[in-house]
């Protein structure tokens, strides 16, 4: 949620729907209000002001439950009041707080689900068989999408939005039986998608530090960063940039330019959004760091790259001062998984199918 306090609103992100398959959940279409939207809400009421839907009847878990920026920017010679939203479906909207309507929309990351937002009726452009009606389809982004939990953050020195993204892509639809589907335990949680298996590959997901101009709707620099998931932004009056990542080193980069000024190795994941603030005279940056766990620490390959065991490596905050002379305390190395062959255990082949089930629908999130 965000408020509003020049129009004394609040901004609701909302959800996906449950299953994400569009064939069980609606099959005779619709746009299921108020799936994937920006509402606004009178802040002393509750009353219903507008809504904006990113993506009308959702079939992809593309939810638009992330942060929303609140702005003024020049937009063609005169100042607009906005939102800057970049919802997991890849888009990155800026839309008119006064009325809701959408200003403009483009391609943050790799999307290939729709073409382009059509500005007039502020409708994403599908491509064929987005919504995999012929059959199984790989589609960017994937349930993750291009900009999800970590937030945001934007500067008004240089107008930028500092949003960090991800590049990965998942198979949607697949053979269900539509008519006596039920959520548990015939499909990973409720996606209502046949079970899937297997572990990614190590380089199976990508993700950027992308600094983006929403007035000109384009990237102008990012800086490549380890792993599938890299952390929440923070931009600051000194033209610099914070972001902890799944490597474990925080780093500070040029606002404007995105120049690397300063690192620090936390011997974990720093995938905490950093915060600053004063106390007297002293200003101090602050970050949680610890080992990657549910969505961050998923994906098995993609996140067990990094050696972090939740059994072993601590949990900290992290403050930070100019000319700081505190070391870490000491701490374990990486350690990484070794996968185990154990010849003399059997399998029973009846409980496979099963197993599978359970198993999968587990180890989205916490790690195969």
């Amino acid at each position: 949620m965000t408020y509003d306090p020049e129009y004394n609103r609040v901004y609701l992100g909302t959800g996906n729907g449950g299953p994400w398959n569009w064939k069980i959940r609606s099959p005779q279409g619709g746009d299921n209000l108020f799936l994937c939207s920006v509402v606004a809400l009178n802040a002393d009421t509750g009353e219903y002001v507008w809504h904006y839907q990113t993506t009308p009847g959702d079939s992809w878990d593309y939810n638009s439950a992330m942060d929303m920026t609140l702005a003024t920017l020049n937009i063609g010679g005169a100042p607009r009041k906005v939102i800057l939203h970049a919802p997991k479906n890849g888009f990155f909207y800026v839309i008119d707080r006064e009325n809701g309507k959408l200003i403009s929309a483009e391609k943050l990351g790799t999307v290939t689900w729709a073409t382009k937002v059509d500005l007039a009726t502020g409708r994403p452009v599908l491509t064929p068989n987005a919504r995999y009606e012929n059959g199984p389809v790989t589609l960017w982004p994937s349930f993750q999408g291009v900009h999800n939990l970590y937030p945001q953050s934007f500067s008004p020195r240089t107008n930028y939005v500092y949003v960090p993204t991800i590049e990965m892509p998942a198979q949607f639809g697949g053979d269900v039986d539509y008519q006596n589907w039920h959520p548990l335990p015939s499909s990973i949680q409720f996606t209502g998608f046949p079970t899937a298996d297997g572990d990614p590959p190590a380089d199976g997901g990508k993700s950027f530090l992308v600094a983006w101009d929403p007035v000109k709707q384009r990237a102008v620099w990012q800086q490549p960063t380890p792993g599938p998931h890299n952390g929440g932004t923070l931009a600051t009056a000194g033209d610099l940039v914070f972001q902890g990542q799944a490597d474990g080193y925080i780093n500070a980069y040029g606002a404007s330019d995105g120049r690397k000024a300063w690192s620090f190795y936390a011997a974990t994941a720093a995938l905490g959004t950093p915060i600053t603030f004063s106390v007297g005279k002293q200003q101090y940056l602050a970050i949680l760091t610890g080992p990657m766990n549910g969505a961050a620490g998923g994906f098995g390959s993609m996140a067990a790259r990094f050696g972090w065991d939740a059994r072993i490596h601590p949990r900290r905050l992290l403050a930070f001062v100019l000319d700081g002379t505190a070391k870490l305390p000491p701490t374990p190395a990486p350690t990484f998984a070794r996968p185990l062959d154990a010849p003399e255990m059997t399998v029973d082949d009846a409980l496979v199918k099963d197993g599978i089930q359970q198993w999968s629908r587990c180890q989205l999130c916490h790690g195969p």
